[in-house]
């Protein structure tokens, strides 16, 4: 009896402890407010094995298989992609090029570069940034401008040092565009039939950037 009973507590701990090592681990959290990664990724999205490898070495965000298998491309023009990172953050990635494209007759190949924001300011269109495509950090140069708008938005309007400013498309989340002087994003989103104005200042290396605002 006592040998059945020993049996029993056993089988019960083995089925407990069971039952918690085949409890369903939870899903690899993707930014699911953001309507690209709504459908299944496509070929098209996959990173490449340059990227890829360069992402699961970083430490400070930190990606893994699941986040890599996460990756969408978002940029027509240049190499780039938006995908969680593993401690919550949305990343746009993207290959850049550098401004001086040989050194001593040898071409220098782009590098991947990361720009993360945890996900609410993401979702806030606060994850953009600007590369200059001059060697120039004291006059006004021309930048590339890239950056993640929230669902709804069709378009934004890069501003100027001056106040001038461009509407630029936002395809599958995100847009892109070169422009003299960037100094601020804009664009408007819908909540409840309301229009909410939105203004996102950027950082450049222009030392004669004013904003105006208008």
């Amino acid at each position: 009896m006592l040998f059945a009973c020993a049996i029993m507590a056993l089988s019960a701990m083995l089925s407990a402890c069971g039952a918690v090592s085949d409890r369903p681990q939870p899903a690899t959290m993707s930014p699911s407010d953001f309507a690209v990664f709504d459908d299944a990724p496509a070929p098209s999205d996959a990173l490449t094995g340059e990227v890829a490898a360069a992402l699961l070495r970083s430490l400070q965000p930190e990606f893994g298989k699941a986040q890599i298998k996460e990756a969408r491309r978002v940029l027509a023009n240049d190499p780039g992609w938006l995908i969680p990172a593993a401690n919550g953050e949305v990343c746009l990635v993207q290959l850049i090029y550098p401004v001086i494209g040989v050194v001593h007759g040898e071409a220098l190949p782009p590098a991947p570069v990361t720009s993360c924001e945890p996900e609410v300011l993401a979702e806030a269109g606060q994850l953009v940034g600007t590369h200059s495509l001059s060697a120039s950090l004291t006059q006004a140069a021309d930048s590339n401008v890239t950056g993640v708008a929230p669902n709804g938005v069709a378009t934004v309007k890069i501003v100027s040092s001056h106040g001038r400013s461009i509407t630029v498309d936002v395809v599958r989340n995100a847009y892109e565009v070169v422009v003299r002087d960037p100094v601020a994003v804009r664009f408007t989103t819908t909540s409840h039939g309301k229009p909410t104005p939105h203004t996102v200042r950027l950082t450049t290396f222009s030392g004669g950037a004013r904003y105006v605002e208008r």
